[in-house]
């Protein structure tokens, strides 16, 4: 049995229309997964940068005003 050329058009389109509307269920999960993380490890790690820095300067601020009193 020979397929005819327009046949096999219309066979290979249908299967590359078909093939590329799958997707594979890992795909779909990475594609949730890696927001998710980043929210949950790369939010508190720059939350906690931002801590660290307002803790510093708090502390410096307190110490220049503490010297400006001893200097009075």
């Amino acid at each position: 049995m020979q397929f005819s050329a327009k046949c096999y058009e219309k066979l290979s389109m249908q299967y590359t229309m078909h093939d590329s509307e799958v997707t594979s269920p890992n795909s779909s999960i990475t594609n949730t997964l890696i927001p998710v993380l980043s929210i949950f490890f790369v939010m508190p790690f720059f939350l906690g940068l931002a801590y660290k820095y307002s803790l510093f300067v708090f502390n410096k601020r307190l110490q220049r005003q503490y010297l400006r009193k001893k200097y009075k």
